[in-house]
């Protein structure tokens, strides 16, 4: 055995090891999906994730539905895998001649996400410190990005009022069971892990932006709350987007770890932010920053001295504070 096991947690050490291969690799492809040509597409290549890896979102329950949970242990329905599971097949149903499983795959999920219970999905996993079941800004604004999709190819308006009952919880403060919060400057937030110890997640914030500026695009109907909640969000990011940012290099989280430590990004979450601050900014074109901090990142994520020096804050943490 060598050192650097005896050292270091296996599940660290294999998470390392990965880290390495894609810093060292690079940008494999652009994560960002351009809807002028397809204005129902997701702003985020699920599809081309799901393609370079077909098991990403497996094992599947006889619906086709992912039975996923964390590190790939089985037997848990986590809405967010859910979400990315039916958006991959969404964009992959738009392809001239795709077969119809694509579509079968997406509607499965679609009623899924219709059939929780006031708009709420909930994770039933036990995680730090969060009471069971526990939501997330992100798995609200991927289920609402299905809805309404779903609505926009079925004109079913149960997937509509679905979308509706989903804003609900994004109003609702942290400490009242919801996950809306704010920033060190008192900017809103919404929050991906309210209650954890991960608290200010840059890309659940991004996600839930995006799901209510679907609402906002593919309803048929004045969706004047959405409308408020997407720009609150993104006035904060404006504002303080320097707080998740390391150079050219993103965070994962504005709070440090053990030792002091900041969690920068892996490549996949830098490429994410990239591609979802872009897409936002598209929607809203006055936020300029979100433009600037995108192309920057995006730049960082090119330069291979940008992407060492993030290896090495990265490996930083993970050895500091255990993942």
């Amino acid at each position: 055995m060598s050192n650097a096991r005896r050292l270091l947690p296996r599940k660290t050490f294999a998470a390392v090891a990965a880290d390495i291969g894609s810093f060292m690799r690079g940008p494999g492809y652009d994560y960002g999906v351009d809807l002028a040509d397809a204005p129902l597409a997701y702003p985020l290549a699920f599809d081309r994730m799901l393609e370079a890896d077909a098991a990403l979102f497996e094992p599947l329950d006889e619906a086709g539905i992912p039975v996923k949970g964390p590190c790939g242990a089985p037997g848990r329905y986590m809405p967010s895998r859910i979400a990315g599971h039916a958006l991959a097949h969404w964009n992959l149903s738009l392809k001239p001649a795709a077969p119809p499983v694509h579509r079968q795959r997406f509607m499965a999920a679609a009623h899924w996400f219709a059939g929780q219970a006031d708009g709420a999905f909930m994770h039933d996993l036990p995680l730090e410190n969060m009471a069971v079941p526990w939501p997330s800004c992100l798995a609200q604004g991927e289920g609402l990005s299905v809805l309404m999709r779903a609505f926009a190819a079925t004109g079913d308006r149960r997937f509509l009022a679905q979308a509706h009952a989903a804003v609900d919880l994004l109003e609702v403060p942290v400490e009242a069971g919801g996950v809306s919060s704010a920033l060190p400057d008192g900017s809103f937030f919404l929050e991906e892990y309210p209650g954890g110890r991960h608290r200010h997640v840059l890309n659940g914030a991004l996600f839930a932006a995006v799901g209510l500026d679907d609402l906002i695009r593919l309803s048929d109907q004045a969706e004047l709350r959405a409308r408020i909640l997407r720009d609150r969000i993104l006035a904060s990011l404006e504002r303080n987007l320097g707080l998740w940012a390391s150079g050219d290099w993103s965070v994962y989280s504005i709070e440090r770890g053990a030792a002091g430590a900041r969690n920068a990004c892996t490549l996949h979450y830098q490429l994410v932010h990239v591609a979802l601050l872009e897409h936002l900014a598209r929607a809203a074109p006055r936020h300029a920053r979100l433009t600037r901090t995108a192309r920057g990142w995006a730049k960082g994520s090119r330069r291979p001295l940008s992407r060492a020096r993030a290896l090495a804050m990265k490996t930083f943490y993970r050895v500091t504070n255990g993942w």
